[in-house]
């Protein structure tokens, strides 16, 4: 709502930022592949669950978005952000 505290972006990449250096001091090498929280229905209905982020793709993206992917490449901390093509008809439901 309006009363809510506004996070900067900036926060959720000094998040990635972290996450990097720790690595980096481990040795590791690669890319770390994120699954965001996924959507759910219940069996044998159209009723969907209440979507809640899974805690560490919101730390580090901050994304409230059901089913996405964020990857971080650990040698540069270039990070990408994967967000589900929806057909044209969803516009209907989500605006």
């Amino acid at each position: 709502g309006n009363d809510t505290l506004k996070v900067p972006r900036s926060m959720h990449a000094q998040n990635r930022q972290r996450l990097v250096s720790l690595m980096n001091k481990q040795s590791c090498k690669g890319v770390a592949l994120l699954l965001g929280g996924t959507s759910k229905t219940r069996d044998d209905s159209d009723h969907e669950e209440i979507f809640r982020q899974e805690s560490n793709f919101h730390y580090l993206f901050g994304v409230p978005m059901e089913d996405c992917y964020g990857a971080i490449d650990v040698k540069t901390g270039e990070s990408t952000l994967f967000v589900p093509h929806l057909p044209d008809s969803y516009r209907v439901w989500f605006g």
